[in-house]
Order: structure tokens, then sequence, then C-alpha cells
């Protein structure tokens, strides 16, 4: 994977929420570093936990990444807890948008 492909993660928690901020290019190539994150802190969140996924450093995403989230929405989903997405803007909005995302997540500008 080059450096220009690679998408960086990083977490923190405030109160009661985890926010997870993403950067780069979030692909199919960023799913073993997600799936970290996913068993890490989506799965092992209390019931009626929150985590919030900050997109705003994140230049493209492609279907696989929308799987991604999906998956990270239905972990959560078996805890009783929420996903929210912060931030998006240009092609990962449209991408958000077109996917109806606003149906399943809360979005946040």
């Amino acid at each position: 994977m080059s450096k220009s492909e690679a998408m960086n993660i990083s977490t923190s928690q405030s109160g009661g929420e985890t926010v997870v901020a993403l950067a780069g290019r979030f692909t199919f190539s960023a799913h073993a570093a997600f799936r970290d994150v996913l068993v890490g802190h989506v799965e092992a969140m209390s019931s009626g936990g929150r985590v919030t996924f900050d997109l705003a450093g994140v230049e493209f995403v492609d279907s696989a990444a929308l799987g991604m989230l999906l998956l990270a929405r239905e972990a959560a989903r078996r805890r009783s807890g929420a996903i929210t997405i912060r931030g998006a803007s240009g092609q990962v909005r449209r991408m958000l948008d077109v996917s109806r995302f606003d149906t399943l997540f809360t979005i946040e500008a």
C-alpha cells in the first residue's frame, strides 16, 4: 500500500463517547485497521454507548468503506449503542447522501 493510499486512525474518549477520527483514503485497503477499531471500540462498547466516526479528514470513500460503517452500525445495535458520523464533506458526503446513510446513522456536519 502506498503512502497516498494509507488511512490514519486515532481514537479518543469524551465522557461516554468514543471518537474515531479517520484521515486519508477510506477504502478496502483499510479493512484490517478498521476491524481493529470495530473489535476494540464498537464491539466492546457498553450497552447504550456511542461511537462517533469523525470523517473530516477523509478525502475519499469507496463502497467497501460504506460496508465497514454498516458493520459498525450492526455491532453497535447488538449492544443498544449508537453510531454517529461527523464531518463528512466533498466526495465522502456525496457517497453518504447517495447511499441514504442519513436513514441509518445520525450524521452531523
